[in-house]
């Protein structure tokens, strides 16, 4: 067992889907045999009737002798016994194992997704800063300083300097707004200037383009498309845009899937641009439980109440509501969970403002 005061110090857990999963498919493969050889080792017994996982009554007969067939009878009944056994706990084990791997992958594969929004808003922020820098060119490049000056010979001279003088590096297009953004092939965007290929492992803007390193046999695929509101998009790209702290989003939906080792995790949202804090979040996740995440407030943030519903596979229901600021998130109170509506059993409430069914809400 580990040193419990190691943890804080590094340890690290890591969890091999693969594996996992390969683990349970052998040990369903292995439950299928022992059926296999059950059914085919029963075919010599006659009379017989299953009791749980016990053989009852019956006889064995094809040796030709009275006490081997007695003997292979009482083998096999007390290995049909023993093998139903081992087949229930395999299949307890296996359903486990998948439990597992499902769970740690679909929480990396929610971490994913909100590493691919943020990859898109810096894709979408370099479009920013190009197209700003497009528009004053267009807006500029006719222009002119004019000053006036004396020439060698003492006459008064007007001469003209131009904003952009010839032959020197102008701005170019960048074209039309990203509205999406995909891992394997976006971390090469010409909007973030890494020309045709990914940077090196000392380049500084290495750290936008970590999440398509490849691991395993494979590598992750994300994709986030999106809405935009132009008239956002002009007014922060326009002769005398907001500073980046008062800048507004101008998405009003996002969808990003994330798809890794056979498990996919969808997640759509849409925002109202008027009070920038309000979502719903409608998440699918990698076993089929579906979240739906939601935050209305204020357009400064205060009367903030955040809900999130979860509907298991099972067909049961987690609701939990908060209710605070909406420009701290982290200092909200839970004012409805599942244990609120559950008889107290001595065990305490087991409820912080921070639990929630899967994400949470967007916070």
């Amino acid at each position: 067992m580990a040193d419990p005061g190691k943890l804080a110090s590094g340890i690290k857990i890591q969890i091999n889907y693969t594996q996992l999963k390969a683990a349970a498919d052998n040990m369903d493969v292995l439950r299928k045999n022992l059926d296999s050889q059950l059914s085919a080792w029963k075919s010599g017994i006659t009379g017989s009737q299953m009791v749980g996982n016990s053989m009852q009554l019956g006889t064995f007969s094809g040796s030709g002798h009275d006490k081997l067939d007695h003997s292979l009878y009482k083998f096999y009944d007390n290995f049909t016994s023993i093998a139903g056994d081992a087949k229930t706990k395999l299949e307890k084990l296996a359903q486990t194992f998948r439990t597992v791997a499902l769970q740690f992958l679909d929480n990396d594969l929610g971490l994913a997704s909100s590493i691919n929004y943020q990859s898109y808003q810096y894709l979408l922020s370099a479009w920013n800063s190009k197209e700003a820098a497009w528009k004053h060119y267009q807006a500029t490049k006719n222009e002119e300083t004019t000053f006036q000056t004396y020439d060698e010979h003492g006459n008064l001279v007007t001469q003209h300097i131009p904003m952009w003088a010839p032959g020197s590096p102008t701005p170019t297009d960048p074209g039309a707004a990203p509205t999406s953004y995909n891992n394997l092939k976006d971390v090469t965007n010409p909007l973030f200037g890494f020309g045709n290929t990914a940077p090196g492992p000392n380049d500084p803007k290495l750290l936008v383009a970590t999440d398509v390193q490849k691991f395993g046999a494979g590598a992750a695929s994300m994709t986030t498309t999106v809405h935009l509101d132009q008239s956002v998009l002009d007014t922060n790209t326009g002769p005398n845009p907001p500073d980046s702290a008062h800048q507004q989003s101008p998405v009003t939906q996002s969808d990003t899937s994330v798809t890794y080792d056979g498990g996919t995790y969808t997640e759509s949202t849409t925002y109202e641009v008027a009070k920038p804090y309000n979502y719903t979040t409608h998440i699918t996740h990698a076993d089929g439980t579906t979240e739906t995440a939601t935050c209305t407030a204020n357009a400064d943030g205060s009367s903030a109440v955040w809900t999130d519903v979860t509907k298991h596979t099972d067909g049961s229901v987690d609701t939990y509501k908060w209710t605070g600021n909406a420009k701290s998130p982290g200092d909200r109170t839970l004012v409805d969970s599942p244990s609120m509506h559950t008889k107290d059993t001595g065990g305490g409430n087991g409820d912080t403002g921070s639990g929630g069914g899967g994400r949470g809400g967007r916070i």
